[in-house]
């Protein structure tokens, strides 16, 4: 069977070839600009919080700070790390330097003063409530439902491309939930991989018109490999 062979004028070629180049150009230009996701804002956060929360392993930064009538405070200021249930930490709580170690069932604690290091058989950091903020702080991403979402524009986080999204949740976190009231979120999701690369968590005090909570989350090294040992 003899192929047939359509011989256009050059000036149609050219006009087909130039057309290519545009819709690819349109559509780069689309993927770079774009405002928003294909998604409904409330699908995308909670696709991207359960993605965020099944990560084996991941870095982490958080700062918490208070209002109190007008003046910042910081509560806590907080560098950590986790491969599974294994946690590590370090920073600040309330002005006081914290070094805190979980590996399998042993928590390690330097004391502040003498540096030296306290080990506690059968003590489970991941079980404890008040800290449950800074040693796990995707608890703070506990969310029954989404009430609200918008999308906020984009921006880059440490150098990841993201859509930023407003949402007010109905949230699950008790601990949370006995002082604050009002929460609104503000996250950066990461455009490539879909999961949460900042959040920023505003609440109102339940006891006081003049306090309000802050705690601002970064998030990176998703499922990279962390070796967590003791201290010694």
């Amino acid at each position: 069977m003899r192929a047939i062979i359509i011989k256009l004028p050059k000036k149609w070629l050219l006009l087909a070839l130039v057309l290519a180049a545009a819709a690819v150009g349109i559509g780069l230009y689309f993927w770079r600009f774009q405002p928003a996701s294909m998604f409904p804002a409330g699908e995308l956060v909670e696709k991207s919080i359960r993605g965020t929360i099944d990560k084996a392993s991941y870095r982490y930064t958080l700062v918490a700070t208070l209002e109190v009538d007008g003046r910042i405070q910081t509560w806590s200021d907080i560098t950590g790390e986790k491969s599974g249930p294994d946690v590590h930490l370090i920073g600040k709580i309330i002005n006081t330097p914290i070094e805190m170690y979980q590996i399998g069932s042993t928590a390690y604690n330097r004391d502040p003063f003498t540096n030296k290091w306290f080990t506690v058989e059968g003590y489970n950091l991941n079980e404890q409530s008040i800290l449950m903020m800074e040693v796990n702080p995707l608890s703070n991403l506990n969310f029954k439902s989404v009430v609200e979402a918008e999308y906020a524009g984009r921006e880059k986080v440490k150098g990841r491309d993201c859509w930023v999204v407003n949402c007010r949740p109905d949230l699950d976190n008790q601990l949370l939930e006995v002082l604050w009231q009002g929460f609104s979120y503000q996250l950066w999701i990461d455009r490539g991989d879909e999961v949460v690369r900042r959040a920023v968590l505003e609440a109102k005090s339940k006891n006081s018109a003049t306090t309000n909570l802050k705690i601002t989350m970064e998030f990176y090294d998703f499922d990279q490999p962390i070796s967590l040992s003791p201290p010694k």
